[in-house]
């Protein structure tokens, strides 16, 4: 008889649930590409950021079971739809987050602090330049979503927790300012271009 005490089931399991098996992104990529999906079109779905993506597909970081859960909810959701994401308030929010992640990413703003705010619309802080950045992030994003993917303002409103008021005040601010400065309008074409069928 060995004196050597054998772990029970549970601990295993708890080592296993902190570690995925790298695997597992492997056979999730396996589907995108079979269901003829983009990069973006499956983040924008399961609400991933791509670079999250990137790095987990490259084996730079170990898959957490939240992401492998919304990832793979995220194929049979779209396998099911015949990979025509249904037009929820929930993937419409994914998708409004992805942008404004990238945005924030483009503008030097911390993608987790904008979307900690991507809900907040009580705590007006504008004395503040951390608040007024991502306010501004916000604003690109709904903007960016409504205008250049022609998202009716009521949707998105409803989606993310706003009034159309908010939306369109939002738009109107993001009209002057692409008016104004050139780096505005190239930043709101390249993200509109990278995000391109994510929608």
């Amino acid at each position: 008889m060995s004196l050597i005490a054998t772990p029970p089931a549970s601990s295993t399991v708890g080592v296993a649930r902190r570690a995925p098996p790298a695997s597992s992104i492997v056979a999730i990529d396996r589907r995108r590409l079979a269901l003829g999906l983009s990069h973006w079109q499956l983040c924008a779905r399961a609400g991933v950021h791509p670079d999250t993506w990137k790095e987990l597909r490259r084996q730079r970081r170990q898959p957490t079971f939240r992401t492998l859960r919304a990832l793979q909810r995220a194929l049979d959701d779209l396998e099911t739809g015949e990979g025509v994401p249904r037009r929820t308030a929930a993937t419409l929010f994914g998708f409004y987050r992805l942008i404004a992640q990238q945005v924030a990413s483009s503008r030097g703003v911390a993608p987790a602090d904008v979307v900690a705010a991507l809900r907040d619309f009580a705590a007006e802080k504008p004395n503040s330049a951390a608040w007024l950045a991502i306010a501004r992030v916000r604003r690109l994003a709904m903007y960016i979503v409504t205008v250049e993917f022609e998202i009716d303002n009521a949707a998105l409103a409803r989606a993310i927790g706003c009034s159309r008021q908010n939306i369109k005040q939002a738009r109107d601010a993001v009209e002057d300012w692409r008016a104004r400065d050139p780096e505005v309008a190239a930043l709101i074409a390249r993200i509109a271009a990278l995000a391109e069928g994510a929608w």
